[in-house]
């Protein structure tokens, strides 16, 4: 009988094992195939589970029984199902060029009455109401009947100087009484030092008028009227060098740099004085130095601070310099490293201040976005205002 040979088992092994690999390579694509689909199913469910929990949203966002600040806004489900509506601004908007044309009382009113709603004090209304006016005027100037236009027409009347001059005298010890402490200057230079303040500030006012006569406006010609600014009060500056000294001159310039920061710590230490907490001496210069590392940077101008005089003023800037240099921001840098240096309802008291800041600034993008044209689509000249409400929902599946 003939055995079989080692060479046919040996073949018939190898065929063996390849017929499983690739029945295994089958198997493995087959299985892979499977958990793909798998997959897919498990996407498409969660997919529409969260276009269901949209649609729920959407469906309650605009149930006219709804409010924006109701429970129903936001739900969860088993599974980690959860919807959430915000009802915000979409709809409507206010054409402020229409309601400020022609100063028309009715509609000046109802403009009134939307500030009202949305928080403004009295005071406040009716200066942004004004600075609109001026604002929209020709020539984006001040209105000879508006309160700024009144302003610039008296600053070249000599008994209006004089006044002026009486009425900035009197707030420089508010503004400049650390450093006249610091300086420990005589009677005699004191009272030079604050008359040459004096003056500095009211050159500032000349500055004004003199801009308006060579028609230079500050708002579309800062640059210009920088360097008339620069010239008229170099002089005044030599003065102030040569009673002070360099070295009081040099702590003089720093003093000024800081005013801002420094404003914005005194109204600080204002709302903290009647409390259990109020602000050290140490507590306002650690504070200041920290606005001052703080303040955010604009392009071509160093710091960005808060002016007081705002956008409708007789000029950048210009009277926040008159009512002592304007105010430092808050940032929310300076909140933070703020928590080192002052107590927790020092802190709040800051903040509070912030808040204020921002109530500022969004006024001023008001009053700005009055003078600006059409976005493309809008059907008018204006600027969004006071929007109807819309829903929006976000679904998680």
């Amino acid at each position: 009988m003939k055995r079989p040979s080692s060479h046919t088992g040996g073949s018939t092994l190898m065929l063996a094992l390849w017929a499983l690999v690739l029945l295994s390579a089958v198997l493995f694509a087959w299985i892979e195939r499977v958990n793909q689909g798998i997959d897919g199913v498990q996407e498409a469910n969660r997919s529409l589970e969260a276009r269901a929990m949209a649609h729920s949203g959407l469906a309650v966002g605009l149930h006219p029984t709804i409010a924006r600040n109701s429970p129903n806004l936001s739900s969860r489900f088993e599974h980690d199902r959860a919807f959430h509506v915000t009802i915000q601004s979409e709809g409507g908007r206010l054409n402020l060029n229409y309601l400020l044309a022609g100063g028309d009382p009715a509609r000046l009113k109802f403009l009134k009455d939307y500030l009202a709603l949305r928080g403004l004090t009295f005071q406040e209304r009716e200066v942004l109401i004004d600075c609109l006016l001026d604002w929209i005027s020709p020539g984006g100037g001040a209105r000879p009947g508006g309160r700024f236009g009144a302003f610039a027409a008296l600053s070249g009347n000599p008994q209006f100087q004089k006044l002026m001059a009486i009425e900035l005298k009197g707030r420089l010890s508010q503004t400049y009484g650390p450093l006249f402490k610091a300086l420990n200057l005589s009677p005699e230079q004191l009272n030079q030092f604050q008359t040459l303040l004096a003056d500095k500030q009211q050159t500032m006012v000349d500055v004004l008028q003199a801009a308006r006569e060579q028609g230079i406006n500050p708002r579309t010609d800062p640059e210009g009227f920088k360097t008339l600014m620069t010239q008229a009060v170099a002089q005044t500056d030599q003065s102030i060098q040569q009673v002070l000294g360099d070295a009081g001159f040099q702590q003089y310039q720093q003093f000024q740099q800081t005013l801002p920061e420094r404003n914005t710590v005194n109204s600080l230490q204002q709302q903290l004085s009647y409390t259990q907490t109020p602000l050290t001496d140490d507590q306002a210069s650690q504070l200041v130095s920290l606005l001052q590392q703080t303040q955010p940077q604009r392009a071509g101008n160093g710091t960005a601070g808060t002016a007081t005089g705002g956008p409708g003023g007789p000029g950048p800037g210009l009277m926040s310099l008159l009512n002592g240099g304007g105010t430092a921001r808050v940032t929310d840098e300076a909140i933070t490293q703020a928590q080192a240096v002052l107590s927790a309802p020092q802190v709040a008291a800051l903040q509070q201040i912030q808040q204020q800041q921002q109530a500022q600034q969004q006024i001023q993008q008001l009053m700005r976005s009055a003078n600006q044209g059409n976005a493309p689509g809008s059907p008018s000249q204006g600027t969004p205002s006071a929007p109807a409400s819309g829903a929006t929902s976000g679904g998680k599946g």
